[in-house]
C-alpha cells in the first residue's frame, strides 16, 4: 500500500480528489483549515498542478495549518498567505486543540499505520470538526473493508496497481455530502 503524491499529482484519483475537497470547501466556508500531509504547493509535470491547499487557496481565502515530514516542503509554501507550515506528521497534530473548523486527511498511505490511524480518527468521538479523508484502492489489497461506517463517496477506474479511491466525511452536514457531484 504505497500512494506516491508527487508520481500521481494530475491523475484521475488526484483530480477527483481536488473535485470533491473543493466542492465541500465551498459548502462549508472554512475560516481555518488544516492539512495532514499536505505535499509540494504545485508539481510540474509539463503543465502546473497545484496541490490540494493551494486549490482550497485559490478558491477560498482562509488561515491554514499545514503538515508535512519533509522539511523542504515549508521553503515552498506561499509567504505571506496565513500559511502556516509544521514540519511534522499530520498525525501527531490533529487532535490537538486548534481552532480549524475544517480537516483533510491526505496522508501517503506508504504503510498500514496510515489506515488504522485513520480508522481511529474517524471513530473518535470527540473529534467533532468536520473531517474529510482521502484514500485509495489498490488492485493488491482490495477489497479492503473501507465501510468506516460514516459518508462516503468511492471513484472506481483502472490505473494500474490503484483502481479506485474514496473520500469519508465525519461531521459534515448530510446536506453537503448529498449534493456532492
Amino acid at each position: 500500500m504505497m500512494y506516491n503524491h508527487k508520481s500521481n499529482a494530475g491523475n484521475t484519483a488526484d483530480v477527483w480528489k481536488h473535485s470533491i475537497l473543493l466542492q465541500v470547501v465551498n459548502a462549508l466556508r472554512p475560516e481555518a483549515y488544516f492539512e495532514t500531509h499536505c505535499g509540494y504547493p504545485y508539481y510540474n509535470k509539463g503543465k502546473m498542478l497545484f496541490s490540494s491547499f493551494m486549490k482550497v487557496r485559490m478558491q477560498h481565502e482562509c488561515r491554514m495549518t499545514l503538515c508535512d515530514t519533509n522539511k523542504n516542503i515549508g521553503c515552498h509554501i506561499p509567504v505571506g498567505m496565513d500559511m502556516r507550515f509544521l514540519h511534522v506528521d499530520g498525525w501527531s497534530q490533529i487532535q490537538k486543540p486548534s481552532g480549524h473548523d475544517l480537516y483533510f486527511v491526505d496522508p501517503p498511505y506508504d504503510s498500514m499505520t496510515d489506515l488504522v490511524m485513520l480508522e481511529a480518527l474517524l471513530d473518535d468521538p470527540t473529534f467533532l470538526k468536520p473531517l474529510i479523508a482521502w484514500y485509495p484502492m489498490f488492485r493488491d489489497t482490495h477489497p479492503v473493508n473501507y465501510d468506516f461506517g460514516l459518508p462516503k463517496i468511492e471513484c472506481t477506474f483502472n490505473e494500474g496497481k490503484l483502481i479506485g479511491c474514496g473520500m469519508v466525511f465525519k461531521n459534515v452536514p448530510d446536506h453537503i455530502v448529498k449534493g456532492i457531484q
